[in-house]
């Protein structure tokens, strides 16, 4: 499949757009956890301390370890609808005040979308079946 843009002889394949979509579909929920993290952290400095003109929220003791859970889930863990419950299950029993939950991809998926990488990267025109089996 190729895609041209209007007015401009430029051709854009899905050989070579493909890959950089599923890198950055890897890429992408890793860097938004941790700017999420960042985010929270620095919200929660900002309520809990009493920050006065002329001093730094860096010369605060900030509070650490023991505020936040942080739970990841992926792989058979969220394999089946019995396992996702369980997951639901843990999340719900843990009474920690800060929760970050991360779910990465099902049993099996994260393997298919690499094949797919490997067969786009290849010209293997047949990523294109196998991206509608994923």
């Amino acid at each position: 499949m190729t895609v041209m843009a209007a007015g401009s002889d430029c051709q854009i394949s899905a050989p070579t757009v493909f890959p950089v979509v599923l890198v950055l579909g890897i890429v992408l929920p890793f860097l938004f956890v941790r700017i999420t993290i960042l985010i929270l952290e620095s919200v929660a400095a900002c309520s809990s301390l009493d920050v006065k003109p002329g001093v730094s929220l860096e010369e605060k003791q900030l509070p650490k370890g023991e505020t936040w859970s942080v739970h990841k889930f992926g792989g058979t863990c969220v394999g089946t609808s019995q396992r996702i419950k369980n997951v639901a299950d843990i999340i719900l029993k843990d009474d920690s005040g800060r929760k970050l939950v991360v779910v990465s991809a099902m049993s099996k998926v994260k393997n298919m979308m690499y094949d797919l990488i490997h067969k786009a990267q290849s010209r293997d025109e047949s990523y294109i079946a196998a991206l509608d089996s994923v």
